[in-house]
């Protein structure tokens, strides 16, 4: 979810950087007696029916066909850098998805050896207790011990 939420926000700042340059472009230029831009074919020596700049016809040619190109280049642009976008996306989605399967194996792999440890403490923990045998060996042991130890003493002593 965060991941949608992250790549939505990354295309949207994308798209809003990449169209601020257009928005900025002026739509037509104003000549300085305010007319709108035009053009005309002159042959050499003949005079220009107004104020500007002259342009070569090759360079008239640049300029009439650019918007349609420029249009093209940029929606190349656009293209390459969403591209680039969404495979670093789909790398950082790839990687995620590659950490999470490690981490359901290794979690796996402890839940099932603490299944094992639980049924071997069950197993020792339901196994018949002998410790009353202990109790009852170690107080007749001790029994002993002290009566042995009485006999030996009073045996000294006489």
């Amino acid at each position: 979810m965060f991941l949608k939420k992250l790549t939505a926000l990354i295309m949207s700042l994308f798209f809003f950087l990449a169209t601020t340059p257009v928005l900025a472009q002026d739509t037509f230029t104003v000549t300085s007696s305010n007319t709108p831009p035009i053009f005309t074919f002159l042959h050499m020596g003949e005079v220009a029916p107004f104020d500007g700049t002259l342009f070569s016809p090759s360079a008239v040619a640049k300029l009439l066909t650019g918007p349609e190109h420029s249009d093209l280049r940029c929606q190349l642009k656009i293209d390459e850098k969403v591209a680039k976008v969404l495979a670093k996306c789909k790398l950082e989605l790839d990687l995620i998805a590659a950490d999470l399967h490690k981490e359901q194996k290794r979690n796996t792999l402890i839940l099932t050896q603490k299944d094992k440890e639980i049924q071997q403490l069950t197993e020792l923990a339901n196994e018949p207790s002998y410790n009353w045998l202990w109790a009852s060996g170690g107080v007749l042991g001790g029994i002993l011990l002290t009566l042995g130890v009485v006999a030996a003493v009073n045996g000294i002593s006489k």
